[in-house]
């Protein structure tokens, strides 16, 4: 008795070790034609131009993307050539960094098109077509605004400028969640640059903070110096999008790192090449912002707290 005991048990072992060896060759083999799949995809990649920020998004797509990839800059292939290029190569998928590049491919119908280091608000491409995905530059305005809530308690008002065919339809979401925040903002709406440094002189004594939004039409190299002198002679600080920015005077920026963006919508096209899900559009914002911090500026102002935002911030200057 003891001998049969002692044989089923062993029995036992070796069937469970054989089902075991088999669920890890199953799985082996379904990862590795996942792999295949992955690896065999072909992506034309066109970019807006070869300045490093797409460089930088382009490298980001490849870390995650692990797809064969033609790169094909705009200004050298030619708007007018580029959709004849990508016929040719008959691609699984077309990568387009930059809006310039989103445009001359947008038209294409299959294969599917994706897109990032684009910004969707006054976007002259429709991201309503059906075949179009992907990762864009913009930071929800919520995302704004928990920030500013966290960063600077005693700030109430909120003063902006925008012009509608630019941002209005951000402008139109930060009002709808502003005061659930605690903020009141004041938006001015201009339809030219020029209407800039008068407008923005009339927020004098109406707001505690200026948010510079990502409009072609309000930002400018004519304006900047506006804005930032009505920022320190009115001891306003400007909250804007871009480091750059902070570099020159603004107070602070939340900002999208291109290799991140570029990283993101390479998870986002391997995962709808496996899926095979073409047809179902995907449009998502950034997964991580940057915060940066002028210490100094923060200090001309005499704002408290300078300690804690400096080390909430990714970049202090």
């Amino acid at each position: 008795m003891l001998l049969l005991s002692n044989y089923g048990e062993t029995l036992i072992l070796l069937l469970n070790r054989i089902h075991t060896v088999i669920l890890t060759a199953l799985a082996a083999v379904f990862l590795l034609g996942s792999a295949s799949l992955l690896s065999a995809a072909e992506i034309v990649v066109v970019k807006s131009s070869a300045i490093k920020p797409y460089n930088d998004a382009l490298e980001g797509f490849k870390s995650t993307c692990r797809c064969t990839v033609h790169e094909l800059n705009l200004p050298e292939a030619g708007k007018k050539n580029i959709q004849g290029l990508i016929s040719r190569i008959k691609p699984d998928g077309v990568l387009a960094i930059g809006m310039d590049a989103l445009s001359s491919v947008a038209k294409i119908e299959n294969p599917p098109i994706f897109y990032t280091m684009v910004t969707e608000y006054g976007s002259e491409v429709s991201m309503d077509i059906k075949n179009i995905s992907g990762v864009s530059m913009d930071i929800l305005p919520e995302t704004y605004l928990n920030n500013m809530a966290s960063l600077f308690p005693d700030t109430k008002r909120i003063g902006l400028i925008y012009n509608r065919q630019n941002t209005g339809k951000f402008v139109t979401e930060a009002l709808a969640i502003s005061r659930s925040k605690g903020f009141e903002i004041v938006a001015r709406e201009v339809s030219n640059s020029g209407e800039v440094p008068a407008v923005i002189e009339s927020l004098k004594g109406e707001i505690d903070m200026f948010w510079m939004l990502p409009d072609i039409t309000v930002v400018t190299p004519q304006t900047i110096d506006a804005i930032l002198l009505f920022s320190f002679q009115n001891k306003v600080p400007v909250f804007s999008f871009s480091s750059k920015y902070v570099k020159m005077g603004a107070l602070a920026s939340l900002s999208a790192d291109a290799f991140g963006l570029g990283a993101q919508t390479g998870e986002l096209i391997a995962k709808k090449l496996n899926n095979g899900a073409h047809e179902n559009p995907v449009h998502t914002h950034p997964q991580k912002v940057f915060l940066s911090i002028n210490r100094k500026v923060a200090e001309k102002f005499g704002l408290p707290h300078i300690s804690e935002m400096s080390r909430k911030a990714d970049e202090v200057y």
